[in-house]
C-alpha cells in the first residue's frame, strides 16, 4: 500500500530536474538581464536580443514574445534565386513529359471509322450528275 507521504515525495522528485544544464541557463539569463551580451556563454548571439517592451500606446502587451523582436532577413540570395528557378524548370519539364506520355498511351481511333464518317458526310456514294 502506498502512503500519501510516498506519493508526495515521488511527485516532488519529478517536478524539478536539472536537465541540459537548466540551472546554468537560468543563471545566464539573469546575468544577461543585469549585464548585457558580454555574459553570453550558453546562448548564442542569435538567441540574444536587447530591446524594449512597449508599455504605452496601442501596442501594450503585444510584443512580449521573442518572435516579436527578432529581425528576420528575408532578402533572398542569388543562390536562392537560381535554386528556385531550377526547381521550377525541373517541375515544368516533368509536367511536359507526363503530358507527352499521356498522349502516347491514349488509344488512337481506327482510320476505317474516320473514312466511313467522312464519306457519309460528303456524300461520296452519290453519283455526280452532269
Amino acid at each position: 500500500m502506498v502512503t500519501s507521504v510516498q506519493v508526495v515525495k515521488t511527485k516532488s522528485s519529478n517536478n524539478l530536474r536539472d536537465i541540459d544544464n537548466a540551472a546554468g541557463r537560468y543563471e545566464e539569463v539573469v546575468n544577461l538581464v543585469k549585464f548585457g551580451s558580454s555574459q553570453l556563454s550558453i546562448f548564442t548571439q542569435s538567441e540574444y536580443i536587447e530591446d524594449t517592451i512597449s508599455l504605452s500606446d496601442d501596442r501594450i502587451g503585444l510584443d512580449w514574445n521573442f518572435e516579436q523582436h527578432q529581425i528576420i532577413d528575408s532578402k533572398p540570395t542569388f543562390e536562392d534565386f537560381t535554386k528556385t528557378v531550377a526547381d521550377y524548370l525541373s517541375w515544368e519539364v516533368t509536367q511536359l513529359l507526363q503530358d507527352k506520355e499521356k498522349e502516347n498511351t491514349k488509344p488512337k481511333p481506327s482510320t476505317s471509322k474516320i473514312c466511313k464518317k467522312n464519306l457519309k458526310m460528303t456524300g461520296a456514294n452519290e453519283i455526280p450528275k452532269n
